[in-house]
């Protein structure tokens, strides 16, 4: 399987979810937002990362993955988001994104998972929030903000299961009041990430091949078959 990873920003690179992929045997190719190709014809999945910047934002390169995500997905191409990921996604989709009343940080759990997969808990690093356009089919919600969802072969996650014990350090190290709004600190969340990262392997296994079977449909069964 050809993987094409965006990584919209170095802070937020494919983590745990990348080195699970290659697990699976992807051959994997990352590139910036700026080094889009023409179109993701040689891929067999894209996979678009989380960034510091909102998807409602006026700047080239956002416009460009916008349209870019809109004609594949409209294409069936198999895409996975992971925050600004999901968030540009619902872009490309007819629907919004927008700052949230409230910023999301830590270790959390979902409180409506429309699969045990989604429940959680994990982390969660965002100050936007997601409007669905019709059509769309949540797969979990929490604290009034969309967690999960899917639009044909694009599935979208708000939270970051592909955050490891570094990843994470390094948010609380640039944003530590994130976490002062969700009642925790770097010290609680450098020790919840130490127990969780390795204690949710299994838990994050399943999401990982839960969320790539839902963006592949059917061809990932025919490829197992």
């Amino acid at each position: 399987m050809r993987v094409l990873i965006i990584e919209n920003a170095p802070s937020a690179p494919a983590g745990l979810f990348g080195q699970w992929l290659a697990d699976q045997g992807a051959d994997i190719t990352t590139i910036s937002p700026e080094a889009l190709p023409a179109s993701p014809a040689g891929y067999d999945l894209t996979v678009t990362l989380g960034s510091p910047r909102g998807a409602y934002e006026d700047l080239p390169w956002i416009h460009a993955q916008r349209d870019w995500l809109s004609r594949a997905i409209a294409a069936e191409h198999p895409v996975i988001g992971i925050c600004f990921g999901a968030q540009i996604i619902a872009e490309a989709i007819g629907g919004k994104s927008a700052p949230n009343t409230e910023r999301h940080a830590g270790w959390i759990e979902i409180t409506d998972a429309a699969d045990p997969v989604f429940a959680g808990p994990w982390p969660r690093w965002h100050g936007d929030h997601i409007i669905l356009p019709p059509g769309t089919t949540p797969l979990a919600t929490s604290r009034n903000t969309v967690q999960a969802f899917q639009h044909g072969s694009a599935v979208a996650l708000q939270f970051h299961p592909e955050a490891d014990e570094a990843i994470l350090s390094s948010w609380a190290a640039k944003a530590p009041d994130w976490l002062v709004e969700n009642d925790t600190d770097p010290t609680r969340l450098a020790a919840q990430s130490a127990h969780l990262v390795p204690t949710r392997a299994e838990a994050r296994d399943a999401l990982f091949r839960n969320i790539l079977a839902r963006a592949l449909g059917a061809a990932v069964q025919e490829k197992a078959a």
